[in-house]
């Protein structure tokens, strides 16, 4: 059965959603998945609770920026769109905090450990990313710097495996309220 386009598209007056700024990290479930709607996702307690569990990270760099591909495969017709973002976290100066972050990072090398983003744009734009299947941190790196300017840092690697592109899991209305109130707080 062939394919019948409805209409066009033209890109509307106004910014672009460029860089990300922030990221949050909450644990993945398989047994339960965030659920979207024709607006977006409007609710994450469903899926998480109405306890505190995210973990949000600034990120140094503002040029970082997602990256999401689609495959079929010819055989079945199946696909999958592959999704990577890397981002870097700062190493702060102080010995405690350094320790902190190296803990943190520790975590997001283990494999066993699967993520939901959460990607905060410049816009204020928040997508969920890695919500159907998880997300994992495959690679990482440390980099001390040689010069003030250079962005050291712990270098991360996100990479994610959906079956629909993450811009259909969008946070609206009573999402952005939940995903806000469920930011763990700094330490």
């Amino acid at each position: 059965m062939a394919q019948t386009l409805t209409g066009s598209y033209t890109r509307p007056a106004g910014l672009s959603r460029a860089g990300v700024v922030a990221i949050g990290l909450a644990g993945f479930d398989p047994r339960k998945k965030l659920i979207k709607t024709v607006t977006g996702v409007v609710d994450l307690t469903t899926t998480f609770g109405i306890a505190v569990f995210i973990a949000r990270f600034d990120i140094r760099d503002t040029t970082t920026k997602y990256l999401e591909t689609d495959s079929v495969s010819g055989d079945n017709l199946a696909g999958e769109i592959a999704g990577t973002i890397s981002f870097k976290l700062p190493i702060p100066a102080n010995v405690t905090e350094r320790v902190k972050i190296a803990n943190v990072v520790d975590k997001f090398r283990q494999n066993t450990n699967r993520w939901v983003g959460f990607l905060e744009y410049a816009d204020g734009t928040i997508k969920a990313i890695g919500s159907q299947y998880g997300g994992e941190f495959l690679a990482g790196t440390n980099d001390s710097g040689g010069t003030a300017q250079d962005l050291n840092g712990y270098m991360l690697t996100m990479t994610t495996r959906e079956h629909e592109y993450s811009d259909l899991y969008t946070l609206t209305g009573a999402g952005l309220t939940q995903y806000a109130a469920g930011i763990m707080p700094t330490v």
